[in-house]
């Protein structure tokens, strides 16, 4: 490529080989390249953001799933028949393996042994009651445990939060860059243009 007072990458005038100033000019393909990869990082950041988000989200849902099935068992814990009461212990399971977050998986797993615990019968095999509130977690239990995902969830908030101001400002530096981009372009272009004018003049 060449610009105005260049000519095969030389400056006019200047001797690459007797003036070592020569080998340290940016040519205009180096601003391009450079500014390529600014763009590719920031794309590269915006993308993790992305991914992050996306897994907060999908624990808080899995959270808030979490706290309706656990008020709907505090609201009334021992007033369900055993086929409602294994409709409930279901629904734990099969939240708890829709799940992808070790943490939260973990604590629906903690809620569902609370409510079903296991124990031994009377042949020391393991039993687990077909009760909900039979043994194991109280109202006061659930109430705790639901004042502690209200706590999880609030900081998911604050996080994602966060993150939309990181990503304000990774937009607002990839649209300097753009601009800064298109900026160059047009001086390439002018300078291009100002060269073949020259020419044939």
């Amino acid at each position: 490529m060449t610009v105005q007072g260049v000519s095969g990458g030389n400056v006019h005038g200047v001797n690459p080989a007797t003036n070592q100033a020569a080998k340290g000019l940016i040519s205009p393909a180096d601003i391009m390249e450079y500014i390529t990869m600014m763009l590719t990082d920031v794309d590269g950041q915006l993308h993790g953001f992305k991914a992050e988000a996306e897994k907060r989200n999908e624990a808080a849902t899995s959270m808030r799933e979490l706290a309706e099935l656990m008020r709907k068992v505090k609201d009334n814990p021992m007033g369900k028949n055993a086929q409602e009461c294994w409709k409930i212990r279901d629904e734990f399971k099969a939240l708890a393996a829709k799940t992808n977050d070790p943490e939260v998986k973990a604590l629906i797993s903690e809620w569902q042994e609370k409510t079903f615990p296991v124990t031994l019968d009377s042949n020391g095999k393991p039993y687990i009651h077909n009760k909900v509130g039979t043994s194991g977690a109280k109202k006061e239990d659930y109430e705790e445990g639901l004042k502690d995902i209200d706590g999880r969830l609030a900081s998911l908030n604050t996080d994602n939060e966060f993150t939309m101001m990181s990503l304000s400002s990774l937009m607002q530096f990839r649209t300097r860059t753009t601009q800064f981009s298109s900026n160059v372009m047009g001086m390439l272009n002018d300078s291009m243009k100002s060269v073949i004018s020259n020419t044939r003049a």
